[in-house]
């Protein structure tokens, strides 16, 4: 994937559609103001459907639509890239935080006693930086050395906030968060009176996981 293309998919996840990313990415690129006509040169668009995209993006003020001091042709400008991000990153926030309050007002008390069968090395370490995320006093992890570094910005983010981490690895590995002690070759991550993750690993790799929660405790085995 192209750099080009790579940044139309990002403008797409981040909510624009296809012929706005393209559109909007046109614009930008070309540093000076387009014609509808032109826009749809450089962007690809069908000229059927640049008309309708432009004002899409000049509603949502992605886009400025100017005319000269004798009212010639509309030409259209885009918004700044440094704050066509800004707002995005605004909008995404606020969604976020509105979401985050919805999904807390309909959620109900987990079971006591649920496990979560968890497949994949990514999805493990990625429920593992939940739970650390998620861990108010305590968080107690032993693993490898080259398991830790994918979870170390999760730990010191923990630390930051006042929760006690305890790390027990093996192999004398060089962490300069927590208090580290040694430990045999397995990761067990708890955080308790929340939730936690485990899984096991084999010498070719990732061989299971699950996540429990028992209680207010948890366990994350891997």
């Amino acid at each position: 994937m192209t750099v080009n293309e790579t940044i139309l998919t990002q403008l797409q996840r981040l909510g624009l559609t296809g012929y706005e990313a393209k559109a909007y990415f046109a614009l930008l690129a070309a540093g000076r103001a387009l014609t509808g006509y032109e826009c749809a040169k450089l962007s690809g668009l069908p000229r059927s459907a640049i008309y309708e995209t432009l004002a899409k993006l000049v509603r949502s003020g992605a886009v400025f639509q100017v005319r000269g001091d004798g009212g010639d042709q509309a030409h259209y400008v885009p918004l700044a890239a440094a704050d066509f991000v800004a707002r995005l990153q605004r909008d995404f926030e606020q969604n976020v935080q509105e979401l985050e309050r919805g999904l807390r007002s309909i959620s109900q008390p987990a079971e006591a006693h649920l496990i979560h069968h968890l497949s994949g090395a990514d999805v493990v370490f990625t429920r593992a930086q939940d739970v650390i995320e998620a861990a108010r006093e305590t968080v107690h992890i032993s693993a490898w050395p080259d398991h830790l570094e994918g979870l170390l910005p999760a730990l010191r983010s923990a630390e930051s906030r006042k929760v006690a981490t305890w790390i027990h690895t093996w192999g004398g590995a060089d962490i300069d968060v927590g208090n580290v002690y040694s430990n045999p070759h397995r990761l067990d991550l708890g955080a308790p009176r929340l939730t936690a993750a485990v899984g096991r690993f084999g010498p070719a790799g990732h061989r299971g996981g699950r996540l429990e929660r028992q209680g207010r405790l948890g366990y994350l085995h891997r």
